[in-house]
């Protein structure tokens, strides 16, 4: 957000709505917004692949994120599969609600966890990839439409990363 001087002039009335959107961002920027979840839902939230893209069909896709001092996100991805959704094909791809640094490309390391509704969980990572998009990973490579197992509804694929935004 680029901010620039605000001049006050008597006689005229200063509304409340700049006033508040002033007060949050500077909270946020002197690391004092409180710590609370903000839904990062659909159209904003997208799920890609690398080579064609996979369908929601009937599963869920939620996300949220907590802001962290001046310049921290904490994200959290659950996307659930349903019984007419379709994986498409390549490396799963979330999208980031911040454009990320580039040093958070290089560095920012979460966790995933698929929870398979046929065999067992299985844990895995998550990492940026580019300044705009997450993939999870498992112990044989990024999470796909058919690693580390063929999905089905109603499996669950979770990601949690910390990254700094620009």
């Amino acid at each position: 957000m680029t901010y620039s001087a605000v001049t006050f002039i008597d006689g005229f009335p200063v509304l409340a709505a700049p006033l508040n959107a002033m007060s949050a961002e500077l909270a946020i920027l002197s690391g004092q917004a409180n710590s609370e979840w903000i839904a990062y839902n659909s159209p904003s939230l997208t799920w890609t692949a690398s080579s064609s893209n996979p369908s929601l069909g009937n599963g869920t896709l939620e996300g949220r994120y907590q802001l962290l001092g001046s310049k921290g996100v904490h994200l959290q991805v659950l996307l659930t599969y349903g019984s007419t959704s379709t994986p498409g094909t390549g490396y799963w791809i979330f999208n980031l609600p911040f454009t990320a640094t580039a040093d958070s490309v290089k560095f920012s390391k979460g966790i995933g966890f698929m929870d398979d509704i046929s065999a067992q969980g299985r844990p895995g990572s998550s990492r940026i990839i580019n300044t705009t998009q997450a993939i999870m990973d498992n112990s044989g490579g990024a999470v796909t439409g058919t690693s580390p197992v063929v999905p089905a509804s109603p499996d669950r694929y979770t990601l949690d990363i910390v990254y700094d935004r620009v």
